[in-house]
């Protein structure tokens, strides 16, 4: 695990007596943090800027966030009570037998703009499974967002063969690697100002033809409230810029309306495996892009568990649901699936560059104003 509020650092390819092949033309680049890092750790809890929460690393969840919270004018706002990676799923798509699973102001140009130099925390894990290498990144913005990130790198699975096939693509001379998805599902403890909370769906739609749209030009944003698990169940519309809130309807903002704070999802796939098949039953999960249950402790595991990989499916997320309880004005939990399908291609090989899934959590509501219109001007920098 790591935690940074600078730039990742480069390998010392210097001290491994070696140079790598093709970046002599590479300008030095140095970020220091000369007064030392702005972060504090107090055994596993970390304060940075306004931000503070606790983590934790767990056996099958790996890195655990824990009673996130921003300092909002000295009042300590709980945001998330827990946020963790719950399950993935990897299923190939290869049907054969080797793979069958800046501002300025126009007006008076005397004045100069200034600058805010935007500043993140991150704080990391990386895992390596099988020929994988996942690296999951935790960013907290002075602005009150959350970003999760999820960058995969690693090597293909292979298979010997001159056949090119739509199911398992040539990605060199003899080798061929199987088409699969990357499928990951985080369980979000919301925790919006102590809560109780609710989750809402955000559609943007045309107006309709008529009176109230004479240009016929205007679209609005449509707002509904998941009363029970089975409307929950939602996935992805881009067309739509969809979204989702989960918002406390006891604690209203300075304009009377409910605080919250907004998932915003990045285009991503659903799972493509059969539902009859075996990583269909296991990977369950990932049909939908959202799920939201009422609070259990039992439901930490939105696919099998411990018993995912030789359970008969209908465990975690689908079992969960199909009780359709409740989820409106209660403890809720969120569960949002993304990923990426991938075809591989020859410049995946031999070794893949890195792709990158995952969505934000953007404060809706939450605050009265920008929570980082305070944030002083750079003294590194001046805009021109």
């Amino acid at each position: 695990m790591s935690l940074t509020d600078g730039a990742l650092t480069s390998f010392d390819w210097a001290a491994a007596g070696q140079a790598p092949v093709g970046v002599g033309d590479i300008k030095p680049l140095e970020i220091t943090q000369p007064e030392g890092p702005s972060f504090e750790v107090e055994g596993n809890l970390i304060r940075w800027q306004k931000w503070q929460f606790r983590f934790s690393v767990q056996p099958i969840e790996g890195l655990v966030l824990h009673d996130i919270r921003y300092d909002d004018d000295g009042r300590q706002r709980p945001i998330l009570y827990r946020a963790a990676l719950s399950d993935m799923v990897v299923p190939y798509g290869d049907p054969s037998p080797m793979h069958s699973w800046k501002h300025t102001n126009a007006f008076n140009p005397n004045l100069k703009p200034e600058v805010r130099r935007s500043r993140r925390l991150v704080i990391s894990m990386i895992h390596t499974l099988g020929n994988y290498e996942y690296g999951f990144y935790w960013y907290f913005y002075q602005d009150g967002s959350i970003q999760f990130e999820v960058k995969l790198t690693g090597v293909v699975g292979v298979s010997a063969t001159s056949e090119d096939t739509d199911t398992a693509p040539l990605i060199t001379p003899q080798i061929a690697a199987p088409i699969h998805q990357h499928l990951f599902c985080l369980r979000l403890d919301f925790n919006i100002d102590g809560g109780p909370n609710s989750v809402q769906e955000v559609d943007v739609e045309p107006l309709p033809e008529g009176e109230g749209n004479p240009y016929n030009a205007g679209f609005r944003a449509v707002t509904r409230t998941f009363k029970s698990e089975e409307e929950a169940r939602r996935n992805i519309d881009p067309a739509r810029s969809r979204s989702w809130k989960v918002v406390n309807p006891e604690s209203k903002n300075r304009v009377g309306k409910p605080v919250g704070y907004k998932l915003l999802p990045q285009a991503s796939p659903t799972l493509l495996a059969n539902e009859n098949s075996v990583q269909g039953k296991r990977g369950a999960f990932a049909r939908h892009n959202l799920w939201a249950t009422p609070y259990s402790p039992d439901e930490l595991d939105a696919g099998a568990g411990a018993l995912s990989y030789r359970h008969p499916g209908g465990a975690g997320l689908p079992a969960y649901t199909a009780q359709n309880r409740s989820i409106e004005n209660t403890d809720v939990v969120v569960w949002h699936t993304f990923g990426v399908t991938h075809v591989p291609r020859p410049e995946d090989w031999p070794v893949m560059p890195v792709e990158y899934a995952g969505f934000s959590l953007v404060p809706s509501g939450f605050f009265g104003q920008s929570p980082a219109i305070d944030v002083p001007p750079s003294d590194q920098c001046e805009a021109k």
